[in-house]
């Protein structure tokens, strides 16, 4: 709760700024666009990102699961079902992740073989001369 407090805050503040930004300059959009579009657009960037944010989600709800297991072993956790729901909760979003993260790998993949780039560039050149 108090994380998501936390980033109420953060977003207001953020929109607060670009708010401010655009009423000073009225350009201001047009290049946070410009960023997001070279940064996001045409990036192998995010896909990776997502994948490996589900890889680490996945690996830290395995940690944790070791900490409820030992917690509900030895009496700390009183509520009953709390262990269960927040495990499936951890693994499940975790392995969601993954699995968008590997799907858009491979739509990437075949995005990038259906573009036809050549894998080199020939430059053009005077071939009737001699070096």
């Amino acid at each position: 709760m108090i994380a998501f407090t936390y980033l109420c805050i953060l977003l207001f503040i953020m929109i607060f700024i670009f708010y401010l930004m655009y009423l000073n300059n009225k350009k201001s959009p047009k290049k946070i666009k410009l960023v997001y579009d070279s940064l996001l657009s045409f990036s192998y960037f995010p896909i990776k990102m997502i994948t490996m944010m589900g890889f680490f989600n996945f690996l830290i709800s395995l940690i944790v699961l070791f900490f409820i297991i030992y917690k509900k072993a030895t009496g700390l956790i009183d509520v009953e079902g709390y262990a269960s729901i927040i495990m499936i909760m951890l693994m499940g979003f975790g392995i969601i992740m993954l699995s968008i993260g590997i799907l858009g790998e491979y739509l990437w993949r075949t995005y990038d073989a259906a573009r036809r780039r050549p894998p080199y560039i020939i430059e053009k050149g005077d071939i009737t001369k001699d070096d």
